[in-house]
Order: structure tokens, then sequence, then C-alpha cells
């Protein structure tokens, strides 16, 4: 029957940070022609992770405190995704982080320190793209475990995503426009679907079906609900890091072993 069919508003899913794949073969160290590290002042971020997943064990790490300097990392610092994987062009060169307070997480033993050495950073930007991603990435010397949850001893990386300010704001007039539109289009499509319910007339059905169907597509094509939608975040999910750019508050926490034609290992999320 055509009243039981779905015209449901496109889902907002958020989207995913791709991992970068890489090679374990490092590279010299080098500045490339993407938006240059942060300041010449250091970043300092309260990091926290939560390793596991939804239906499974965490590890709850707090108390994280690190600083992006501007200092050439460890020479033993873990391969970066960006300055030396396939596309060194959109890194801005590997700088070095310092943990001036080790995270720790508590089990049935008490409070665990959790051991991050040789940290290192990077921006990475792809040509064209409106946001990027800040890398940090790490040593694990043991394998950290809670549970069923675990962190395996070796890379340890964790992304947040990056914005322009003024970029950012363009974005966000953008779907702010999309949103007026997309509204007006979802009353007209909703009445669409309250006139056919309504309806006895077979053809009248089939003719709100359709009305609904089209604007159904026209809302697609305004950009509600695609890739560039929902990845703009709002105020309360980002924080300022200079003047030029902020700092999504949520990432991703990932692992990688061997080379970059190896999958990349997702072991939770983190906030700062």
């Amino acid at each position: 029957m055509i009243s039981a069919l779905s015209l449901s508003l496109i889902s907002l899913s958020a989207s995913s940070i791709d991992a970068l794949a890489f090679s374990t073969t490092l590279s010299p160290v080098k500045s490339f022609s993407t938006p240059s590290a942060l300041t010449t002042e250091n970043t300092c971020l309260d990091v926290f992770l939560d390793v596991g997943h939804e239906d499974g064990s965490h590890i709850p790490i707090k108390g994280l405190k690190i600083e992006l300097t501007q200092d050439y990392p460890n020479e033993n610092h873990p391969s970066m995704p960006g300055a030396h994987g396939p596309n060194p062009q959109t890194s801005s060169g590997v700088n070095k982080i310092g943990v001036t307070s080790k995270g720790h997480f508590i089990d049935i033993l008490g409070t665990q320190e959790v051991e991050l050495s040789d940290g290192c950073w990077e921006m990475v930007w792809r040509k064209y793209a409106f946001s990027g991603i800040i890398v940090c990435g790490f040593n694990v010397p043991d394998e950290v475990k809670r549970n069923d949850a675990t962190i395996p001893s070796g890379r340890l990386y964790i992304t947040f995503p990056i914005w322009k300010k003024k970029d950012l704001m363009k974005r966000k007039i953008k779907k702010a426009e999309v949103d007026k539109i997309a509204a007006v289009l979802v009353q007209k499509k909703e009445k669409e679907i309250e006139e056919m319910e309504n309806t006895n007339n077979l053809l009248m059905k089939a003719l709100h079906f359709r009305n609904a169907c089209d604007i159904t597509e026209k809302i697609t094509h305004t950009g509600y609900g695609t890739e560039w939608y929902n990845k703009i975040p709002e105020d309360n999910e980002v924080t300022e890091i200079n003047d030029d750019y902020v700092l999504c508050t949520t990432g991703t926490v990932w692992t990688k072993k061997g080379t970059f034609f190896q999958r990349t290992c997702s072991l939770g999320a983190c906030n700062c």
C-alpha cells in the first residue's frame, strides 16, 4: 500500500574522521606548503581518552595533559600518517609533544598510570578540504589493559578535527541558509504526506506521494544532511586554541600495525 511507504527525512549521522594510511619508514622531518604550525607558542590540551567499544569494557583515562610544542620530536617518535605517509605534502611537519601530566585509570588494583612516550604531532590538511586534523602520536611501551579493553603496545594516535575560524564561520552561514530552506520544504513534504494518508482516492494518493518524493529530492539538493553539513561543528563542540584556529573537542583514538597497506584499528574516542 502507498500509505505504508516511508518518506522520512534524511538521517543526520555523524561522519567519522578517516584515519590516513602510512608507512613505518620515517622520512626526514620537514614543513610543507599546507597551513603552518599553529603558532610560535605552545598549545596545551587536557585530554580524556575513552578506550573501548560500546558493547564491551572501557578504559577511561583521565588527567592526561599534553603540550603541542614547536620543538623537533625525539628521534624514536612514531611515524605519522601525514609526514610519513603517501601524501607528505598535506602535513605541516612533525613537532614534539610534551606530556606534562600522565593519564590514569582505576581498576581492581587501584590507580594505574598510562605511560606514553616519544610524543609528536602534526597538522594534516588535504587539498581543497575545508577542515584539517591534528594528529598526536605516541609510543606505548607496555600493553594497557582493563578487563576486556586493551591499548596494545606500539603506536597510539589521537586525532582531532581542526578548522580555520573564518572558514568555519562561512560554512556555518551556509548551513544556516540550508536549514531555512530545508525547514520550509519539510513542512510542504509533511503536508503532502498528510493529504496522501487522508484521501481514499488512489489517484490522489499517487499524486501526493509523487509530490512528497519530489520535495525529498529538493531537500537533498540543498545539502541538508550531506557529509559537509554533518561535519560542521556546533559552538559547544569546538574550543579556541589561538586567534586563527578552533579545535573540535571530540576526536578518535586509534592504532596501526605494520605498513599503510594494513587496516587501521579504532580503539575509542577522546575529548579535550
